[in-house]
């Protein structure tokens, strides 16, 4: 599949994570079956986690493959993104840190995770995320001002939407 046209397109990404306890009478679908299923509903693509996506799983089943990964200390980085990219997943989106790192902190990791994904050539994006650093929209927006200010160019962002809506809320006496 190619993702380097300029022209905008849509893909559409089933996250294995949402198949979790789904199966049969057999017991819970392997990942295999459930990328099997996936593509038969017409996904383009589907987003796992390294190890339990393999590249063979990536190159059978033709379809993108969106990487998913914690980083939390410097040092895993280049390691975890060298096991993505040998996989083959076409992007990478990093939940990065805790809810309660500082701005301060998260910021130099954010640049270390995008030089050495720029280094390796790699589509990686700092995700929206419960419990990450970005976990509201208040953190998200200061790492990615740090950022600017600091590299001088926009931190790529995978915008998870779901999750600031259900985070750090105080719900209505209805709920």
């Amino acid at each position: 599949m190619n993702i380097t046209d300029s022209t905008p397109k849509i893909f559409h990404i089933a996250s294995l994570w949402t198949l979790s306890g789904y199966g049969d009478s057999n017991g819970e679908w392997s990942i295999e079956k459930k990328i099997d299923l996936i593509k038969e509903a017409g996904f383009d693509g589907f987003a796992g986690r390294v190890p339990q996506v393999t590249k063979e799983l990536v190159d059978k089943h033709n379809l993108l493959f969106a990487a998913i990964v914690d980083i939390g200390e410097e040092s895993d980085i280049e390691s975890e993104l060298r096991a993505i990219k040998e996989v083959g997943a076409a992007c990478v989106n990093v939940q990065m840190l805790d809810h309660d790192t500082p701005t301060e902190v998260a910021v130099p990791l954010a640049c270390e995770v995008m030089k050495a994904a720029s280094k390796m050539d790699m589509d990686v994006g700092i995700e929206v995320h419960r419990d990450t650093c970005t976990e509201t929209p208040e953190k998200t927006y200061a790492l990615a001002e740090g950022y600017e200010q600091r590299e001088n160019q926009p931190l790529k962002i995978t915008w998870d939407f779901s999750h600031p809506a259900i985070i750090k809320h105080i719900s209505p006496p209805y709920w």
